[in-house]
C-alpha cells in the first residue's frame, strides 16, 4: 500500500488537512521525529511542521516525548479511531435530541391566530453570544426571574460570563427568582453565597436528560437545545432559542412548574 493512500485515507477519515494526515502517517510509520526531520522528510517548511503538529496535540492524535530537545510521536491509531468514533456517536446522538426538540418548539411557535404582537424568534450559536444574550436579558428582567437547568456546568459558566453576578444583584433589587438547578456542593456553595434576597427561592431539581433555559416576566424565554460539553467560554457548537412566542413561552412555564413541584426546596444556610 502507498504511504498516500494511507494519508489519503486519513485525512478525510479524521477530517484532517493535507499536511495533518502526511505527519501522523509518518510518525505512525517511521516512529518518533523531531519537527526538522519531519520537514526534511515530508518537504515542507519547519514552521508548517510546527503549525500542524500544534493543532495534531490538542486534537490527540499525537504526543511530544519529554527527551531534549523533544520528539513528536503518533499516538495509536486503534485509540484515535475509537475516541473519533466516540466523539461522532455522541454528537449524532445530540443532534437527533435536539431535532425532536426543535421540531417541537417550532410547531410550539405556530399560533393558531397571527398574534398581535409580533413575536421575537432566534437562534444563537456560540457560547459566548448566547451569555451575551443570556446576560442582556437578565438585565431587562422587570419582575420575575425563571432559572431550570441540569448541564452540569451551568453554574460554573454563569460566574464565568458574570450571569451569576447579575442575577446576585436583581435579587437583591427585589426581583423574584426562582431557580431550580442540579450543581454539584460547589456549585451550590456558589449560588448560595451570592444569590440572595426577600423573593429567592432555590430547588435541587434531578430529571433524567439535559434542560437548560430561562423565563423573563413570562414573556420571553433563552433556551439551550445543544450544549457544548467542551470547558471553553467560546465553544462554538453550543446552540440557543431565544423567542417571545406566547405558545412556546407558556409551554415552558407549564413545564418549569411541574419540575418545580417535583424539585426538593434548599434548606437556608
Amino acid at each position: 500500500m502507498r504511504a498516500q493512500d494511507a494519508v489519503d485515507t486519513l485525512r478525510e477519515a479524521l477530517d484532517l488537512a493535507p499536511s495533518e494526515a502526511a505527519i501522523y502517517v509518518h510518525l505512525c510509520a517511521g516512529g518518533p521525529a523531531k519537527a526538522g526531520e519531519l520537514a526534511g522528510t515530508l518537504k515542507l517548511h519547519r514552521n508548517e511542521i510546527y503549525r500542524n503538529a500544534a493543532r495534531l496535540l490538542q486534537r490527540g492524535i499525537i504526543e511530544m516525548t519529554l527527551e531534549r530537545p523533544a520528539r513528536y510521536a503518533a499516538v495509536d491509531p486503534q485509540r484515535v479511531f475509537d475516541e473519533a468514533l466516540s466523539l461522532r456517536i455522541a454528537a449524532v446522538e445530540t443532534l437527533k435530541d435536539a431535532r425532536g426538540r426543535a421540531l417541537g418548539m417550532l410547531a410550539a411557535l405556530q399560533p393558531p391566530e397571527p398574534p398581535e404582537k409580533k413575536s421575537v424568534y432566534k437562534v444563537i450559536q456560540g457560547r459566548h453570544e448566547i451569555a451575551l444574550a443570556q446576560n442582556h436579558l437578565l438585565e431587562q428582567a422587570h419582575s420575575k426571574i425563571l432559572w431550570a437547568t441540569t448541564f452540569p456546568a451551568s453554574v460554573r459558566l454563569a460566574d464565568a460570563t458574570g450571569a451569576l453576578e447579575i442575577l446576585a444583584r436583581r435579587a437583591r433589587e427585589g426581583l423574584e427568582l426562582r431557580a431550580a438547578v442540579h450543581a454539584l456542593d460547589a456549585g451550590w456553595k456558589l449560588i448560595e453565597s451570592m444569590v440572595q434576597g426577600p423573593r429567592v427561592q432555590l430547588r435541587e431539581l434531578d430529571l433524567g436528560s439535559d434542560i437548560r433555559f430561562l423565563i423573563i416576566d413570562g414573556e420571553e424565554i433563552l433556551m439551550w437545545v445543544v450544549n457544548d460539553l467542551s470547558e471553553a467560554l467560546k465553544a462554538k457548537d453550543e446552540v440557543a432559542i431565544q423567542t417571545t412566542a406566547p405558545g412556546f413561552v407558556q409551554a415552558e412555564g407549564v413545564f418549569f412548574e411541574q419540575a418545580w413541584a417535583g424539585a426538593k426546596p434548599r434548606e437556608p444556610r
